[in-house]
């Protein structure tokens, strides 16, 4: 049986993949139970079996206890435990797995039926706010570059008339100046230099 190796980093709040691969040697086809216990701090959101059906009893504040029924394994065959789980807070958790079958049943290696591992939970790394800084008369390269160091994405670029901005200089931007979401898309409105006169008829 082999499970998550041990220094799996996951991160406070955020789903994570706990999983397990149960092995049968045989002799024997007889249904395997397989138990999960989980340290204090440890929440069980799903959990699934390739050959069987799971359950999950007990709190996460004092460790929940996962219980699967795997069928339908010939010797050699192999069967997957996947357990989606969430830290409450930083620190070390603990998983103890264990295989069994029903009394009477020979198991000719007792020794590979458990199994453990020590995951490591920490607080995930903020994700930067997209910055709007004050772009205006700032030219369009510099504009995109500047947006794509700030965590922004650069959208929609349109051109208007201007007689106060020179042509090529950014007249606006759409979200303004200010902090948005990570990767916010930023809309330029630049100009295209003064509006032309029209040409006057001669008679």
């Amino acid at each position: 049986m082999t499970t998550v190796p041990s220094g799996t980093l996951i991160y406070v709040g955020q789903l994570s993949l706990l999983r397990s691969i149960v092995t049968t040697a045989g002799p024997s086809t007889t249904p395997i139970t397989f138990t999960d216990r989980l340290s204090a701090g440890l929440t069980v959101n799903s959990v699934t079996a390739e050959s069987g059906s799971c359950a999950v009893s007990g709190q996460a504040a004092t460790g929940q206890l996962v219980t699967c029924t795997l069928s339908g394994l010939s010797p050699g065959g192999q069967a997957a435990v996947n357990m989606i789980v969430t830290a409450a807070s930083a620190g070390q958790f603990t998983t103890s797995v264990g295989v069994s079958t029903g009394s009477g049943v020979p198991d000719p290696n007792p020794a590979n039926d458990t199994a453990s591992a020590t995951l490591s939970a920490a607080s995930p790394v903020p994700v930067p706010n997209c910055t709007v800084p004050s772009l205006g008369r700032t030219p369009l390269s510099t504009a995109r570059t500047v947006l794509g160091l700030l965590h922004c994405k650069v959208g929609k670029v349109t051109h208007a008339f201007s007689n106060s901005i020179a042509k090529g200089l950014v007249i606006k931007t759409t979200p303004r100046a200010g902090s948005y979401p990570n990767a916010t898309t930023v809309s330029l409105l630049v100009s295209s230099g003064r509006k032309p006169k029209p040409h006057k008829r001669h008679h």
